[in-house]
């Protein structure tokens, strides 16, 4: 498995913990919807939407699990 397929697989399986006071700004940017109870329970990916902040939000995460698959 290629390091890049490995940060995917990483991404794919990491735990979101979105709570009942989130802004509903940031549900409607990072996973595009109104309301948290609208969001997948278990695993998902992120959406991929047409915003600094998803996009922000995504690099980060993605930087994330590419450094744990990263050479030492």
């Amino acid at each position: 498995m290629s390091p890049l397929q490995a940060a995917s697989v990483a991404l794919a399986n990491k735990f979101r913990w979105i709570g009942r006071d989130t802004v509903p700004a940031l549900l409607a940017d990072v996973f595009g919807v109104e309301d948290r109870t609208q969001l997948k329970q278990g695993k998902f990916t992120l959406p991929v939407l047409d915003n600094e902040y998803s996009e922000r939000v995504r690099a980060g995460e993605y930087n994330a699990a590419s450094m744990v698959f990263a050479p030492y």
